[in-house]
Protein backbone atom coordinates (compact mmCIF):
# COMPACT_ATOMS: atom_id res chain seq x y z
CA UNK A 1 0.00 0.00 0.00
CA UNK A 2 3.23 1.99 0.25
CA UNK A 3 4.55 4.67 3.14
CA UNK A 4 2.06 5.15 6.11
CA UNK A 5 2.68 8.97 5.77
CA UNK A 6 1.74 10.03 1.59
CA UNK A 7 2.77 12.98 0.16
CA UNK A 8 -0.32 15.14 0.05
CA UNK A 9 0.10 14.83 3.61
CA UNK A 10 3.26 17.03 3.48
CA UNK A 11 1.04 19.58 1.97
CA UNK A 12 -0.01 21.75 5.03
CA UNK A 13 0.59 25.11 6.16
CA UNK A 14 4.14 25.32 7.79
CA UNK A 15 5.09 21.80 7.03
CA UNK A 16 2.78 20.30 9.40
CA UNK A 17 2.04 17.26 8.74
CA UNK A 18 -1.49 15.72 9.18
CA UNK A 19 -1.33 11.82 11.00
CA UNK A 20 -3.35 9.06 12.21
CA UNK A 21 -2.47 8.15 16.17
CA UNK A 22 -1.10 4.61 14.61
CA UNK A 23 1.32 6.66 11.95
CA UNK A 24 2.21 8.66 14.77
CA UNK A 25 2.89 6.01 17.37
CA UNK A 26 4.89 4.32 14.11
CA UNK A 27 7.23 7.26 13.05
CA UNK A 28 7.41 8.19 16.94
CA UNK A 29 8.11 4.34 17.97
CA UNK A 30 5.75 4.59 20.72
CA UNK A 31 2.31 3.14 21.06
CA UNK A 32 -0.65 4.11 19.84
CA UNK A 33 -2.27 5.30 23.02
CA UNK A 34 0.77 6.89 24.28
CA UNK A 35 0.49 9.02 20.64
CA UNK A 36 -3.45 10.39 21.91
CA UNK A 37 -1.88 10.92 25.32
CA UNK A 38 1.47 12.58 23.57
CA UNK A 39 -1.40 14.88 20.88
CA UNK A 40 -3.57 15.84 24.53
CA UNK A 41 -1.01 17.09 26.08
CA UNK A 42 0.64 18.91 23.36
CA UNK A 43 -2.86 20.07 22.26
CA UNK A 44 -2.50 19.51 18.58
CA UNK A 45 -5.16 20.31 16.48
CA UNK A 46 -6.99 17.22 15.28
CA UNK A 47 -10.01 16.26 12.78
CA UNK A 48 -11.67 13.51 12.00
CA UNK A 49 -11.87 12.57 7.93
CA UNK A 50 -15.35 11.64 6.51
CA UNK A 51 -13.98 7.92 6.77
CA UNK A 52 -14.04 8.43 11.02
CA UNK A 53 -10.42 8.13 11.26
CA UNK A 54 -8.87 11.06 13.53
CA UNK A 55 -5.91 12.79 11.66
CA UNK A 56 -3.75 14.86 13.75
CA UNK A 57 -1.58 18.37 12.46
CA UNK A 58 1.92 17.36 13.93
CA UNK A 59 4.23 20.29 13.37
CA UNK A 60 7.28 19.07 11.49
CA UNK A 61 10.42 19.18 14.56
CA UNK A 62 7.89 17.05 16.10
CA UNK A 63 7.14 13.83 14.12
CA UNK A 64 10.01 12.52 13.35
CA UNK A 65 11.40 12.46 16.82
CA UNK A 66 12.73 9.42 18.46
CA UNK A 67 13.34 7.05 15.83
CA UNK A 68 14.90 3.83 16.78
CA UNK A 69 18.90 3.27 15.46
CA UNK A 70 20.60 -0.24 16.30
CA UNK A 71 24.03 -0.12 16.75
CA UNK A 72 24.85 -3.58 17.51
CA UNK A 73 25.93 -5.45 14.30
CA UNK A 74 25.93 -8.95 16.10
CA UNK A 75 22.10 -8.94 16.21
CA UNK A 76 19.16 -11.53 15.97
CA UNK A 77 17.91 -10.37 12.35
CA UNK A 78 14.46 -9.57 12.59
CA UNK A 79 11.72 -11.98 13.93
CA UNK A 80 8.78 -13.34 11.09
CA UNK A 81 5.26 -12.53 12.21
CA UNK A 82 4.43 -16.09 12.70
CA UNK A 83 7.32 -16.04 15.66
CA UNK A 84 6.13 -13.49 16.59
CA UNK A 85 2.71 -13.97 17.46
CA UNK A 86 4.18 -17.93 19.21
CA UNK A 87 6.47 -15.74 21.15
CA UNK A 88 3.82 -13.13 22.38
CA UNK A 89 1.49 -15.81 22.76
CA UNK A 90 3.83 -17.54 25.20
CA UNK A 91 4.44 -14.63 27.02
CA UNK A 92 0.76 -13.48 27.10
CA UNK A 93 -0.11 -17.19 28.59
CA UNK A 94 2.92 -17.14 31.13
CA UNK A 95 1.66 -13.81 32.54
CA UNK A 96 -2.51 -14.40 32.56
CA UNK A 97 -2.14 -17.78 34.26
CA UNK A 98 -0.67 -16.05 37.19
CA UNK A 99 -3.01 -12.59 36.95
CA UNK A 100 -5.83 -15.03 36.83
CA UNK A 101 -4.67 -16.80 40.36
CA UNK A 102 -4.35 -13.54 41.66
CA UNK A 103 -7.72 -12.35 40.68
CA UNK A 104 -8.90 -15.54 41.78
CA UNK A 105 -7.54 -14.47 44.97
CA UNK A 106 -8.61 -10.93 45.25
CA UNK A 107 -12.67 -12.41 44.45
CA UNK A 108 -12.56 -14.23 47.38
CA UNK A 109 -10.48 -11.49 49.43
CA UNK A 110 -13.50 -8.91 48.04
CA UNK A 111 -16.12 -11.78 48.75
CA UNK A 112 -15.11 -12.42 52.21
CA UNK A 113 -14.74 -7.93 52.75
CA UNK A 114 -18.50 -8.19 51.47
CA UNK A 115 -19.51 -10.69 53.40
CA UNK A 116 -17.71 -9.07 57.30
CA UNK A 117 -19.53 -5.33 55.94
CA UNK A 118 -22.61 -6.88 55.82
CA UNK A 119 -22.22 -8.77 59.08
CA UNK A 120 -20.96 -5.03 60.72
CA UNK A 121 -23.76 -3.55 58.83
CA UNK A 122 -26.00 -5.61 60.35
CA UNK A 123 -24.25 -5.23 63.94
CA UNK A 124 -25.32 -1.32 63.52
CA UNK A 125 -28.55 -2.17 62.72
CA UNK A 126 -28.72 -4.35 65.71
CA UNK A 127 -26.82 -1.70 67.69
CA UNK A 128 -29.26 0.70 66.30
CA UNK A 129 -32.44 -1.53 67.59
CA UNK A 130 -30.82 -1.89 70.79
CA UNK A 131 -30.85 1.79 71.38
CA UNK A 132 -34.02 2.81 70.47
CA UNK A 133 -35.29 -0.15 72.66
CA UNK A 134 -33.25 1.73 75.67
CA UNK A 135 -34.31 4.97 74.39
CA UNK A 136 -37.63 4.12 74.85
CA UNK A 137 -37.00 2.47 78.17
CA UNK A 138 -35.02 5.35 79.67
CA UNK A 139 -38.38 7.13 78.72
CA UNK A 140 -40.83 5.12 80.52
CA UNK A 141 -38.41 5.21 83.42
CA UNK A 142 -38.75 9.17 83.43
CA UNK A 143 -42.61 9.07 82.78
CA UNK A 144 -42.55 6.44 85.99
CA UNK A 145 -40.02 8.81 87.48
CA UNK A 146 -42.31 12.18 87.38
CA UNK A 147 -45.56 10.05 88.68
CA UNK A 148 -43.31 9.00 91.80
CA UNK A 149 -42.87 12.50 92.46
CA UNK A 150 -46.11 14.14 92.07
CA UNK A 151 -47.57 11.38 94.23
CA UNK A 152 -44.99 11.84 97.00
CA UNK A 153 -45.62 15.51 96.81
CA UNK A 154 -49.15 14.70 96.99
CA UNK A 155 -48.39 12.63 99.81
CA UNK A 156 -46.39 15.35 101.44
CA UNK A 157 -49.17 17.65 101.12
CA UNK A 158 -51.67 15.23 102.82
CA UNK A 159 -49.23 14.46 105.61
CA UNK A 160 -48.82 18.18 106.15
CA UNK A 161 -52.65 18.78 106.44
CA UNK A 162 -52.89 15.19 108.79
CA UNK A 163 -50.16 16.85 111.14
CA UNK A 164 -52.03 20.09 111.14
CA UNK A 165 -55.47 18.44 112.21
CA UNK A 166 -53.58 16.21 114.69
CA UNK A 167 -51.53 19.35 115.99
CA UNK A 168 -55.14 21.16 116.61
CA UNK A 169 -56.36 18.35 118.50
CA UNK A 170 -53.68 17.51 120.79
CA UNK A 171 -54.25 21.49 121.50
CA UNK A 172 -57.69 21.13 122.67
CA UNK A 173 -58.26 19.39 126.24
CA UNK A 174 -58.96 15.54 126.45
CA UNK A 175 -62.74 16.22 127.90
CA UNK A 176 -63.31 18.39 124.41
CA UNK A 177 -62.49 15.99 122.57
CA UNK A 178 -64.19 13.71 123.50
CA UNK A 179 -67.31 15.20 124.36
CA UNK A 180 -67.38 17.37 121.29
Amino acid sequence: MGEPMSDISLAVVDGARRMTYAELAAVRGISKHAAETLVRRRKWLKQIGNDGVVRVLVPPDEAPRRQRVTTNTDCDPPLSAPLIREVVGEAVGACIGPLTTQLERETIRAERAEYQLEAERQRVEDGRKRIDELQQRVDELHTDLADAVTAERIAAGEASALRAIVTGLRARPWWRRWFR
